[in-house]
């Protein structure tokens, strides 16, 4: 029995010899773990980029949210760039049809930097689809009326069908 009981305390002096962490002579690097950053610039540029991958990737809802928080850790003298994050998410909403939130979007990028072509190009591109969606409503609106409505030329205008006999 003393045998087992000396033969048990070897074991366990073998496994805590291959426990103890290398000297530090025998560093380990770890490789692949991407730094976060500090500065919030460096910070709201990552969360671009993540949009970008986002983007690319056709996940515009994850793209618009990216967008966000590379606005939100921007710092405010950053114009250039912010005009650029404003602008990405624009592009974001753009994909998901929120033509209001473009709208919004290319404006305050206009407003940062006023000669952003991209943001005026897209801001223009968005209105006039707007237009066009607010056209084919009227007309829709207006056709729903003409059938209620009819012309009669004894009157020489718009007669209510209702009222005719």
């Amino acid at each position: 029995m003393a045998k087992k009981k000396k033969k048990a305390a070897e074991v366990l002096k073998e496994e805590v010899k291959t426990e103890t962490p290398a000297p530090a002579s025998e560093k380990v690097e770890v490789e692949d773990l991407p730094e976060i950053p500090t500065d919030p610039f460096d910070q709201a540029v990552a969360a671009k980029n993540r949009g970008n991958k986002y983007f690319r990737g056709g996940r515009y809802e994850l793209a618009v949210k990216c967008y966000a928080e590379a606005i939100e850790k921007c710092p405010e003298d950053k114009t250039i760039d912010l005009a650029t994050f404003y602008q990405n998410r624009a592009a974001a909403h753009d994909q998901l049809d929120d033509l209001e939130a473009v709208i919004a979007d290319c404006d305050v990028a206009v407003k940062l930097n006023n000669k952003y072509v991209k943001a005026l190009d897209r801001r223009a591109r968005t209105m006039r689809k707007q237009a066009m969606k607010d056209l084919a409503k009227d007309i829709k609106e207006s056709r729903s009326i003409e059938d209620v409505m009819v012309v009669s030329p004894d009157v020489g205008g718009v007669v209510d069908r209702k009222s005719v006999v």
